[in-house]
């Protein structure tokens, strides 16, 4: 899955499922700023973070980027943003798949489903 077509399943899922994390691989080496706290000397360190990382995208912004983190255990904050097109090799968890499957998503529609799939003739 391109990183674009994984924006787009978690920010629409995202909206009704609540928090679904992702992951793909850097497809350039990326700049990370790790903030360390008010009056810290320096406030931030620079990482320079190598294309072919596995990240997690724990964040897909209404702007069209992913916020993402090199630590896989978190659901929670990011440590950078960027363009889905820096990502490659997107996937989720089996698990999480098999969630929104139970839960009703319309791949088709992208959108959740809202009564039957049962045709309007009961079948």
């Amino acid at each position: 899955m391109t990183g674009q077509q994984l924006y787009k399943l978690l920010f629409h899922v995202n909206i009704y499922h609540g928090n679904l994390c992702g992951y793909a691989e850097l497809a350039e080496s990326i700049k990370f700023r790790h903030w360390q706290g008010h009056g810290k000397d320096p406030e931030y360190i620079e990482e320079i973070v190598p294309a072919g990382t596995t990240v997690k995208i724990v964040m897909a912004s209404r702007f069209g980027d992913l916020g993402i983190t090199k630590n896989l255990e978190v659901d929670h904050g990011y440590q950078c943003r960027v363009e889905p097109s820096l990502l490659v090799n997107g996937r989720l968890q089996q698990s999480d798949l098999l969630a929104i499957m139970e839960q009703g998503w319309d791949w088709e529609l992208k959108t959740w489903s809202t009564g039957s799939k049962e045709s309007s003739n009961g079948t």
